[in-house]
């Protein structure tokens, strides 16, 4: 059976968001009367949404309180969802291997632990709104990846089942979503993530370029 969807993470797959994370990060921090953290620092604590990564940064000076960690996230959030754009880069040849592949008929879409708002923002600032046929954040009422939860909405969305879909991430929290989810799972080598902690997770293919990418998925797109 041919694959029909490929399922993106959005965080260090398709674009590389760590400027504006790392900037509203330390921007809520100094406002808390807090000390910068460096960004790969910061970059170590993505992957697992806004309220984790203001959980462990903030767990690094000693505050783990709830009323603490509201008050960052509140300070995080409004930073970030205005100035989210402005700190994002894409990553080379991304834009061109999902036209292409969309081209090629397969279904794009996207799955993120990232808050939803800023994670259509962002889609439509780079990707426009016509390139995925289903975007996705976390939002109230769906749990975060490595819930299966959202990748299932986005299948069930697009009449795709998990034998048909792949997901592509940077994360061992991809790999256990796709393993979650029953779908195939491929990781890129350019994200937040070091090959070893990949490895780790059970990454079973790594790709570091999109060209070698695309090749792979077009080949599910024959047979797997």
């Amino acid at each position: 059976m041919s694959i029909r969807l490929a399922v993106f993470d959005l965080d260090g797959t398709i674009l590389d968001t760590i400027g504006g994370l790392y900037t509203s990060v330390n921007k809520a921090r100094e406002e808390m009367g807090l000390c910068p953290q460096d960004e790969s620092q910061i970059r170590s604590f993505i992957g697992r949404g806004a309220v984790n990564l203001m959980k462990q940064s903030l767990s690094c000076d000693g505050l783990t309180s709830d009323d603490d960690v509201q008050r960052m996230l509140e300070l995080f959030n409004s930073d970030y969802n205005a100035n989210c754009i402005e700190y994002t880069r894409e990553y080379p040849g991304m834009k061109d291997m999902l036209r292409s592949l969309k081209a090629d008929g397969l279904f794009l879409a996207v799955n993120s632990n990232k808050n939803d708002l800023p994670t259509k923002k962002l889609i439509s600032h780079f990707y426009g709104d016509d390139l995925f046929s289903y975007v996705s954040g976390l939002k109230e009422g769906v749990p975060r990846k490595p819930d299966p939860a959202g990748v299932r909405a986005c299948m069930e969305y697009l009449a795709v089942g998990p034998s048909e879909t792949v997901y592509i991430g940077d994360s061992d929290v991809d790999i256990m979503t796709a393993a979650n989810a029953g779908c195939i799972s491929v990781s890129v080598g350019w994200g937040y993530q070091s090959e070893e902690r990949l490895i780790s997770a059970d990454a079973k293919r790594i790709y570091h370029n999109t060209d070698k990418l695309c090749r792979y998925l077009r080949e599910l797109m024959i047979e797997h």
